[in-house]
């Protein structure tokens, strides 16, 4: 059962759901031979959550085998989980590619996924001392370990899994239901095409999200370079017109608003939301009949500390992701 399966099946059995993604969670923390619920307490102390294609098993079980466990802090809050991995037989290991931080965008693009122009401030990685297994640490640019979220390639890995609630952010694209003819003698039967939007996050970044976006594409998603591919945007005017949906490229979201599934899975650690609260706007490009192009860059705004910081990697906003100097808080 999805996300949104047990979302529904938690109106009549609540604890059974809660259960199942509390189980699906502590499973993948074992498989990296974790002691699974002490290190979700190491997870709520942090406000550090799963992400990936680890948060994407969890919420749409078949879909991908993570190879890795990526787990998302707050800036500055890496190091804590790094000390307690050290001492539990995982040990850091240098990575032989690009680091993040000599990443400019005058620099030719490669396939590194951890860049420093997705939100990321730092990357800490480590291995099993004796079994292999290997946790990537990944430290936000920002006081929320969510901004790099909405930086990824596309919407369908935009979800996260806390030590208390699993969340997806596009539930209305990633469990998208269909009906349509079947060849047995069944008749007309409904099925659930998992869907997503691209992210156009920096330019530079289109190569590198066409080929992790075609991963997905083998896997049976339907990923779509724009929203008009889904709805019309003519005649729209203003916020009372049908939609804006979820599946709008061009709307401004915020991790609190309507749209977002969210089940808790557990209780006992404080509340379920991640704080600080997080608004964000995907990049997108849009073509004139003449074939000029407009491109938008993904923007994420943090309201932190009373002042709202933005982030993006266009020119205009207040910090300008692709300078790592730029970005301390």
């Amino acid at each position: 059962m999805d996300l949104q399966d047990l979302a529904a099946l938690a109106h009549l059995w609540p604890d059974l759901a809660k259960e199942a993604i509390h189980l699906r969670l502590t499973s993948l923390l074992g498989s990296r031979h974790l002691d699974a619920e002490q290190f979700l307490e190491k997870m709520a102390e942090t406000n550090s959550v799963v992400s990936g294609s680890g948060a994407l098993e969890i919420i749409l079980p078949g879909t991908c085998t993570p190879r890795d466990l990526d787990i998302y802090t707050p800036s500055n809050e890496g190091r804590t989980l790094v000390t307690y991995l050290e001492a539990n037989n995982f040990e850091s290991y240098k990575y032989e590619g690009t680091p993040i931080d000599r990443r400019k965008e005058e620099q030719e693009d490669d396939h590194e996924h951890y860049d420093n122009r997705n939100g990321i401030k730092a990357v800490h990685r480590l291995r099993h001392a004796v079994y292999g297994s290997q946790i990537h640490i990944i430290e936000s640019v920002s006081l929320s370990p969510l901004v790099p979220l909405f930086f990824f390639h596309s919407t369908q890995v935009m979800n996260f899994v806390s030590a208390t609630a699993a969340v997806c952010f596009y539930p209305e694209l990633t469990f998208r239901r269909k009906g349509e003819n079947s060849p047995s003698t069944t008749g007309v039967y409904t099925h659930t095409t998992y869907s997503g939007l691209m992210n156009f996050a920096w330019p530079g970044s289109d190569f590198k999200n066409l080929d992790a976006v075609q991963k997905y594409r083998a896997r049976g998603f339907e990923i779509y370079d724009h929203c008009t591919k889904l709805h019309s945007h003519t005649g729209l005017c203003s916020i009372v017109d049908p939609y804006p949906r979820e599946s709008c490229s061009t709307i401004h979201r915020r991790t609190d608003d309507a749209f977002v599934l969210k089940l808790p899975h557990f209780s006992t650690y404080a509340a379920t939301t991640i704080r600080p609260g997080v608004a964000w706007r995907l990049g997108s490009r849009m073509y004139e009949a003449k074939g000029v192009e407009h491109r938008y860059d993904a923007i994420v705004t943090v309201a932190a500390d009373n002042k709202p910081m933005q982030y993006s990697n266009t020119e205009e906003t207040d910090h300008i992701i692709h300078h790592p100097e730029s970005t301390a808080m």
